[in-house]
């Protein structure tokens, strides 16, 4: 049931992502130094996000993916 509810959870991210990419987009060839360096920040830890969760899909062991779940 914890999967299954990480997975809805997950679906709906990147609902939410897939929504706001033109305003990423909008914000990261601004004119405005401020604005683009909070959206680099974003992009930063959005990227971080997905290289976790690829991680995670790619683990065989239930106690593994535990493991990674907590941390």
């Amino acid at each position: 049931m914890d999967l299954r509810r990480v997975a809805l959870l997950l679906a709906e991210a990147l609902k939410d992502i897939k929504n706001s990419q033109p305003n990423v987009y909008k914000f990261i060839t601004s004119n405005n130094p401020y604005i683009k360096a909070e959206y680099d920040k974003l992009r930063i830890k959005l990227l971080k996000s997905l290289r976790i969760m690829a991680k995670m899909a790619n683990l065989k062991d239930d106690y593994d993916l535990k493991t990674e779940l907590k941390n």
